[in-house]
């Protein structure tokens, strides 16, 4: 039996396409920022990576789109590594300001992250769909990419600074990045940019992973 192609995929996917991949994004976000536990912000960034896969399709040739979404699946196993080796730098302890579930360590202020995920999430669907806010190169038919970008931003902005540890705010960066290469790719889809950028996000995930070890170094230097 012959395996199924990139077209294949997309065909099957057809009904997730548009906006509602972009109402996935934002829960997928909601979830980044309420759950510490680099276990879920990993599987949730992973999620980020296949749907914003449809995106670029919708932008570039669906082979070139593919290459985006194996980028996104090298920088999530750069940060399994890196989470792996460096756990007491990425796993928030319980605290005062934490709930521990189980496994999983949900911040005690959970409610207002969610009010501030969905906040960003609804500003983003308005600004993405008026007509006046398209960002240069976007057209009404590209509006859920548009939201998609603000979305994005938004949210990997706010990840940025609710984030309490270096592994966590690189995946803030990440959502950023995301965001502006849906931006940029729409203006310009040579496969040289596609590469520039490929490299710029491998780059950034071991300055991530980087960052985290020499935390974890002087974390332990200190004791």
């Amino acid at each position: 039996m012959a395996l199924p192609t990139i077209f294949d995929w997309l065909h099957r996917l057809d009904a997730l396409r548009g906006l509602p991949t972009v109402y996935t994004l934002a829960l997928l976000g909601a979830v980044i920022l309420m759950v510490r536990d680099w276990r879920v912000t990993l599987a949730a960034l992973l999620g980020y990576y296949l749907l914003t896969g449809l995106l670029f399709a919708d932008l570039l040739p669906p082979h070139l789109a593919f290459v985006k979404v194996l980028t996104g699946l090298f920088v999530c196993m750069i940060l399994y590594v890196t989470a792996r080796q460096n756990t007491p730098t990425v796993q928030p302890v319980k605290t005062p300001f934490r709930l521990q579930l189980g496994p999983l360590v949900v911040a005690n202020t959970w409610m207002w992250r969610l009010l501030a995920a969905l906040f960003v999430a609804l500003l983003a669907l308005y600004l993405g769909q008026q007509t006046g806010n398209l960002l240069p190169g976007m057209d009404a038919e590209m509006a859920h990419v548009n939201t998609a970008v603000f979305l994005l931003v938004g949210l990997g902005l706010l990840q940025m600074n609710l984030s309490a540890n270096i592994w966590q705010s690189g995946v803030g960066l990440f959502l950023v990045l995301t965001g502006f290469e849906l931006f940029y790719n729409n203006l310009e889809q040579s496969p040289g940019i596609l590469a520039a950028m490929t490299a710029v996000t491998l780059s950034v995930s071991l300055a991530v992973s980087y960052l985290a070890q020499g935390a974890l170094e002087e974390a332990a230097s200190s004791q």
